[in-house]
């Protein structure tokens, strides 16, 4: 798994790193997308609309092998469902 030019982006303001792309939920209910962060301070996500299930979709938190697992609340029926995120931290 690599950073994708074409679906993650990067800025910063004055307080943390910024991270923000696009994500789609895979056929177990998650999905892992790539960060540069060593630390994150908060995440937001937006699901987009197409859930069979209208849930949430939360992110893990935590670090693991450079990514970041988001999990959608109603699981592998909303597989294929899309998302954007916004996440902040340190690199």
């Amino acid at each position: 798994m690599a950073w994708s030019y074409d679906t993650q982006f990067q800025t910063q303001d004055r307080q943390s790193q910024v991270e923000y792309g696009a994500g789609t939920i895979g056929t177990d209910g998650t999905v892992e997308v790539t960060t540069r962060l060593s630390t994150i301070r908060s995440v937001n996500v937006t699901p987009n609309a197409g859930a069979i299930v209208d849930t949430g979709i939360k992110c893990d938190l935590t670090i693991t092998s450079g990514a970041v697992t988001f999990t959608d609340y109603a699981g592998a029926i909303n597989s294929g469902r899309t998302f954007t995120y916004e996440i902040r931290g340190v690199n």
